[in-house]
């Protein structure tokens, strides 16, 4: 019995950095509801040549791959 999953490709989530202010560093695809995940975050950055990201954060209760 085969077991059900989502295949995505992150590259196709929504870039969600000009929302955030960020489209001139970074793209930023987060796709945690696009795989109904309920507790593990899955995030695909590209940042732009020349470019850092300007911030790190973390969680307490979550986990982010």
């Amino acid at each position: 019995m085969a077991t059900a999953y989502t295949l995505k490709n992150l590259a196709e989530v929504e870039d969600s950095a000009p929302k955030l202010g960020l489209s001139e560093v970074q793209q930023a695809h987060f796709a945690k509801d696009e795989l109904t995940a309920e507790q593990t975050g899955v995030s695909f950055h590209r940042l732009k040549a020349g470019k850092r990201q300007g911030f790190a954060h973390r969680h307490k209760t979550a986990e982010e791959v």
